[in-house]
């Protein structure tokens, strides 16, 4: 009977050691493929963010060109209304004058 309590004990010894060496293999290969799918992630990341900053340095890029070109025809229009209100009233005194 010890020889076979023994020889049951030594073989759930080996079975076990199987299992955990069996386990440890399972453990690193996750581990691997964890890291490997967080570095693809992560580089897919990087792709995106890197797609959006150019979309959106180009959004502002087209709104600083549609500022400017707005602010010159603003200046414009207002200096072509100066000059008006300028000549009308010039043409306004002088008529006055004449008058007077």
């Amino acid at each position: 009977a010890t020889t076979e309590h023994e020889a049951a004990v030594s073989k759930m010894k080996w079975e076990h050691k199987a299992r955990v060496t069996d386990m440890k293999a399972a453990a690193t290969r996750t581990k691997g493929e964890h890291k490997a799918a967080m570095t693809k992630a992560a580089e897919e990341h990087e792709v995106v963010v890197s797609e959006m900053m150019e979309e959106h340095e180009a959004k502002v890029t087209d709104m600083e060109a549609t500022a400017t070109k707005t602010r010159e025809e603003h200046e414009a229009a207002m200096t072509k209304a100066t000059t008006e209100h300028e000549a009308a009233t010039s043409k306004m005194t002088e008529e006055h004058e004449a008058k007077v």
